[in-house]
């Protein structure tokens, strides 16, 4: 019955800044100032961002290369354990 207690604070929190239209406000202003950070920060980028079915929820960022602070995982690049 918690989890019911919880939803139903979810649901008043939601009515008391706007509704709908207020989430979904916060939404595009929290996907935008992501959106904004990825734009100046080389190093990291987001799936799917040039796709037209990308969610403006969806909080995920990937490196968009390795990073110079990480080594290299290729086999080539590691130092031989043997001698």
């Amino acid at each position: 019955m918690i989890c019911v207690e919880d939803y139903i604070d979810a649901l008043k929190w939601a009515d008391a800044i706007g509704g709908l239209d207020a989430l979904i406000a916060r939404a595009d202003a929290n996907t935008k100032a992501i959106a904004d950070w990825v734009a100046k920060t080389p190093a990291v980028r987001l799936p799917g961002q040039d796709r037209s079915d990308s969610a403006p929820t969806r909080r995920c960022a990937s490196p968009s290369s390795t990073p110079r602070w990480q080594p290299s995982t290729s086999r080539a690049s590691r130092p031989s354990s043997r001698r």
